[in-house]
């Protein structure tokens, strides 16, 4: 039970919620309440284990793996769970390619479309963390690649279960795809120094705090406008927008907090992808009551 709940935490749950999330969207989204049956549901449970555990975990340990050097020297990445509970490096590598390949192989049992996202999202997950391309020492393919693993990807896979793929699968997915990125620039930050020291050539790195904070407000900003514009011209429920536009503006209102300095970003950064992550919930939560699931 003890080895389980290691390997368990090496999969860094927590980080795993964004892309479920994103899956729920999309399934709800596409979802015709009329041909809902037992079936769809099972598929969608496949679906949240393919984008969660399987390929987002594993995506996440082959990351710690590669990272192994760079985080044994800092004293918060010591933490990490990989170093934390000193599991065997090799032992890991073979345990994130065992759950990238489980991932793309029960999305055979799903769909096509579903397995062709899949096999996509494991595709970019070794070549974010791998040599030699490793995207995450590319500036803006770093936060880029986030945002499509975290937003466009899990939300066409959560869409093609309800649905056959589509271009609504990709117009629901562009906001989360912004929100996203501009996230990861900002969890950048707080390693800007110690990444530096590495020669990893972050987007933070590159653009510097206070680019990096203007350039996140933007597309979160991009990300607000086009979400009004859908309520707009009715691709998403009014009451939607309605439900999110307070925590957007205090959102926003923590992005000119940021530009105040450095020093003002400990108290604001834990909070800020707690804050991001509330308001995805609470417009999953809207979609769940216009489609009548609530």
């Amino acid at each position: 039970m003890k080895r389980f709940f290691i390997y368990f935490k090496i999969l860094r749950p927590k980080l795993l919620i964004p892309s479920l999330v994103s899956t729920f969207i999309g399934f709800i989204f596409a979802l015709d309440i009329h041909s809902f049956s037992l079936s769809t549901l099972f598929y969608f449970f496949l679906g949240l284990l393919i984008t969660g555990p399987f390929i987002g975990g594993g995506a996440l340990v082959l990351n710690q793996y590669f990272d192994y050097e760079e985080d044994k020297q800092t004293a918060k990445r010591r933490k990490y769970p990989l170093l934390r509970y000193r599991i065997n490096r090799k032992k890991a590598f073979f345990h994130a390619v065992y759950l990238l390949f489980i991932g793309v192989l029960v999305a055979l049992l799903v769909n096509i479309e579903v397995f062709i996202i899949t096999l996509i999202a494991a595709t970019l997950s070794v070549i974010y963390s791998a040599p030699p391309i490793r995207l995450k020492k590319r500036p803006f393919l770093d936060s880029i690649t986030n945002g499509i693993c975290y937003g466009i990807l899990p939300t066409s896979v959560g869409f093609s279960i309800a649905s056959p793929i589509s271009f609504d699968s990709l117009i629901i997915s562009l906001p989360l795809f912004l929100g996203y990125t501009a996230g990861h620039m900002l969890l950048a930050i707080p390693d800007i120094e110690n990444d530096r020291k590495f020669n990893l050539r972050t987007t933070a790195v590159v653009l510097g705090y206070k680019n990096t904070v203007t350039v996140a407000m933007g597309l979160f900003l991009t990300m607000f406008v086009l979400l009004g514009l859908y309520s707009l011209i009715g691709i998403i429920p009014t009451t939607t927008f309605i439900f999110i536009f307070p925590i957007g503006v205090y959102i926003l209102k923590e992005h000119f907090e940021l530009l105040k300095g450095v020093k003002i970003i400990e108290k604001i950064y834990a909070r800020l992808s707690l804050e991001f992550l509330f308001m995805v919930v609470v417009f999953l939560t809207a979609l769940l009551i216009a489609k009548g699931l609530v």
